[in-house]
């Protein structure tokens, strides 16, 4: 009996693990038909693992707001077919706003956004301490990045992952869950592809 439930609890483990995520890969795994197949999905998978990461992030004091500002740095034409569907869906019981930031910015244009995606090389603003509630998420970006909260990366072989920098995440002042940073790698194992 002892092993039968044990057994069982294990499934139900399981089938939680699997339920609470599903969302999430069901996002990430969609198919559309797109011009670009090959570049397009990967921007697709940028966008989903982007939306999915705010649903898995708590941030400070944002009862006030009734928008969410997901800004994006470096974004193509491609990116922003997906991106731009993201306007309107809700990320921590707010309305997503998609705001597409200019390589040429100060640390003072980052106030206004939750999460900043960023995708062309790291500016010099992003060396300075961002904002208390401003996520960081760069995909592929250089080792030593201390202000990045989540790295989001192609690997070899062309599969995508990521890592979550606990001390970037403290400082940002967030709550990220633990359904999300078990999906993730080890920071340490951030590396360029």
């Amino acid at each position: 009996m002892t092993g039968c439930k044990t057994l069982l609890n294990a499934t139900i483990s399981h089938l939680q693990k699997f339920c609470s995520t599903l969302p999430f890969w069901l996002v990430t795994c969609s198919q559309q038909a797109w011009p670009s197949e090959e570049t397009l999905s990967e921007a697709n998978l940028q966008a989903a693992f982007v939306y999915n990461f705010t649903q898995f992030i708590t941030w400070p004091d944002t009862q006030a707001n009734t928008t969410f500002p997901l800004c994006i740095l470096g974004s193509k034409d491609e990116a922003k077919i997906f991106f731009n569907q993201l306007n309107g869906k809700t990320a921590n019981h707010q309305v997503i706003e998609v705001i597409y930031l200019s390589s040429v910015l100060s640390i003072t244009s980052l106030h206004g956004c939750q999460l900043v995606f960023q995708l062309e090389d790291f500016p010099k603003v992003f060396t300075q301490p961002l904002a208390q509630g401003v996520v960081l998420v760069s995909y592929n970006p250089l080792q030593g990045t201390k202000n990045i909260c989540i790295a989001l990366q192609l690997n070899r072989e062309r599969k995508l992952r990521f890592s979550i920098n606990p001390t970037a995440v403290a400082v940002a002042g967030v709550v990220i869950s633990s359904q999300l940073q078990k999906l993730a790698i080890e920071w340490q194992e951030v590396e360029q592809p």
